[in-house]
């Protein structure tokens, strides 16, 4: 006769035999065994601990062990064209990435060279009215005495003067701004 079937800590259910013996009942498929080493045991051989652990591992591929109906139909040869597929897809990518950069840098590059040739111009126009701006503060004075003498008396001896003397005031800018010859157009 046998005695009430209890389940221990770990999920194994044990039962005394008429013998004294203590069995358990496997966790993977359910047969009676007496175990062979220690007191408790969850499977009754080594291949039922494997199989249950492959039924508990769900790997890429699936449920690797157990029952053949509980497996996923997927294949090695599905998943290595799934990934050539991805691999292909990613290189693509990367090679739009990589043009999208160059188009990129080379709209960036030909705005920078824009912008420096507009600096350019700007200082260069900076610099003709810094000559222009020291040219009349040098000639004012000068000017001034001119057209005084140009507007009191006789206009005709005073233009003559008056171009002999801008004359010699041109020869002395030349001497000391350089060649002015595109400021007096």
């Amino acid at each position: 006769m046998t005695s009430e079937i209890t389940v221990n800590k770990n999920g194994t259910r044990q039962r005394f035999l008429e013998d004294g013996r203590l069995a358990y009942s496997c966790q993977y498929c359910g047969t009676w065994f007496i175990p062979g080493r220690r007191f408790v045991h969850k499977y009754c051989g080594e291949s039922c601990r494997v199989m249950a652990c492959r039924q508990r591992v769900n790997t890429v591929a699936g449920s690797m062990g157990g029952n053949i109906y509980n497996r996923d139909p997927t294949t090695n040869t599905q998943l290595a064209s799934g990934l050539h597929e991805v691999r292909k897809d990613f290189k693509d990518l990367q090679q739009q990435l990589r043009d999208l950069i160059a188009v990129n840098t080379l709209e960036s590059s030909k705005a920078v060279e824009s912008a420096i040739k507009d600096l350019k111009r700007d200082v260069k126009g900076v610099n003709d009215n810094q000559k222009i701006n020291m040219l009349i503060s040098a000639i004012s004075p000068i000017l001034s005495s001119y057209l005084k003498d140009l507007m009191s008396g006789n206009p005709d001896q005073a233009t003559e003067a008056f171009s002999e003397k801008i004359t010699a005031i041109k020869s002395q800018i030349n001497e000391v701004v350089g060649d002015s010859s595109d400021i007096f157009k």
